[in-house]
């Protein structure tokens, strides 16, 4: 017995509590036995056999390719404890987004080559993608402004067909 120095004079008591105590882990949990032949339904994430975590013998094994314990070389990433609720999934890339541009200052990027056509050095861009090289008027002037002559008719929409042009020269 305690007697406490309270102006009250109480007394407090301590007894043996005589009932059962239960915590958690007195208690046993009822797990399927490695012996009854059940299969998990999905592979170990420390060595990747078909095999509960609990029976699995690289619980304890040292990883050669991290240097950690607790799981088989080449599962170094499944054997990082997550969160709970937790899920690797990417959410899709959804944006829109409205650019005006004032000015485009590419001239970095382009590349010129310097051509000789019917003895005229004129400055082209080069695009090794296009089918046709476009001119200005004053290119056209330059190359003695050659006789222009109608294009065919395409076979699909194109971007001469697109931008009203119908004209061609051949040099």
């Amino acid at each position: 017995m305690i007697e406490s120095a309270t102006p009250y004079g109480q007394v407090q008591a301590v007894r043996k509590f005589g009932g059962k105590r239960f915590n958690k882990r007195d208690r046993e949990v009822k797990r399927p036995s490695s012996d009854t032949g059940k299969k998990p339904n999905t592979p170990c994430w420390l060595c990747g056999a078909l095999h509960y975590v609990r029976d699995c013998s690289y619980r304890n094994h040292k990883c050669s390719d991290c240097g950690q314990f607790g799981h088989r070389e080449g599962y170094c990433e499944s054997a990082k404890p997550r969160k709970p609720g937790h899920r690797r999934f990417r959410k899709p890339d959804v944006s829109s987004k409205v650019v005006v541009v004032d000015e485009c200052s590419v001239q970095q990027r382009r590349r010129f080559v310097s051509v000789g056509l019917s003895g005229t050095d004129i400055r082209l861009q080069l695009d090794t993608a296009s089918d046709i090289t476009v001119i200005n008027r004053e290119t056209w002037r330059k190359l003695g402004s050659p006789a222009l002559t109608p294009t065919p008719p395409p076979t699909s929409p194109s971007s001469t067909e697109k931008h009203g042009g119908n004209s061609a020269a051949r040099l």
